[in-house]
């Protein structure tokens, strides 16, 4: 389940949601997040429609939130699914809420209960709808585009497919990146490199390296040693997490 805080609307906030909702619209739910303020908005009855009210803070809240709608119209106009956007002034804006568990919460999941090949299936949907970002962006930007925050998190299963929410950090990069650095985070869930995540991982560089086109899997596993470092870094671990992946990439021929 996604983390809770409780808080209040401001002023502005509910100003905004005068002007494009009914007057029994209030906060249901508040999400919590490292930089913003998030909130599931409906219906006091909590029968729905539901949105997502989500307040820029922190560095540049302005300029995040116009990068976030930039790429969720970019988004909105390819082939992949997308929250559209409903309203936006000041710092906020207010869009669709996608009814659905994350992949974080569908992966914590699938290894306590050993559910490998469902949970690799959708891995894969999300390596090819990354892989689809980057190739959209180039040809409708002229230049490619990575998510760069790849956490599990910020995919979302829905009924009608899988979802990318939570825009703000797309900048200019290379495909193995994005890939490298959701290898990487998929190894290092607590608790980290279990053998169940090093199967996941293995399979995954290993469905990789089958694709054709740009795609270098050899960047791809450098990606991957160069985040655990700055995992290991920003966490203060005190297991190898390169040395563990070593082991596991001597298994793999690219």
């Amino acid at each position: 389940m996604r983390n809770e805080t409780n808080t209040s609307l401001t002023a502005a906030q509910k100003d905004l949601l005068n002007k494009k909702l009914d007057p029994e619209t209030t906060v249901l739910k508040s999400y919590s997040s490292k930089r913003n303020k998030v909130y599931l908005i409906g219906n006091r009855s909590g029968k729905g429609p539901f949105y997502i009210l989500k307040e820029f803070a922190g560095s540049k809240p302005l300029k995040r939130k116009e990068k976030e709608i930039k790429f969720l119209k970019i988004l909105k106009n390819s082939d992949l699914l997308s929250p559209g956007i409903l309203h936006e002034e000041g710092k906020s804006i207010l869009i669709e809420y996608i009814k659905g568990p994350d992949l974080l919460e569908i992966f914590e999941r699938s290894e306590t209960d050993s559910e490998f090949n469902n949970m690799f299936v959708l891995l894969k949907k999300a390596c090819a709808l990354i892989k689809y970002f980057n190739l959209y962006s180039l040809r409708s930007l002229g230049k490619a585009h990575i998510f760069y925050d790849i956490n599990l998190k910020n995919f979302i299963l829905a009924k009608d497919g899988l979802y990318r929410i939570d825009l703000e950090s797309c900048i200019p990069g290379r495909i193995e990146k994005d890939l490298g650095r959701f290898i990487a985070y998929i190894l290092t869930y607590n608790p980290v490199f279990t053998s169940y995540k090093e199967r996941i991982a293995r399979s995954l560089i290993d469905h990789l390296a089958t694709q054709t086109g740009r795609l270098d899997i050899n960047e791809v596993l450098k990606e991957i040693k160069e985040e655990l470092l700055d995992i290991q870094a920003r966490r203060r671990l005190k297991v190898d997490l390169y040395r563990l992946f070593t082991k596991i990439e001597k298994t793999i021929t690219p």
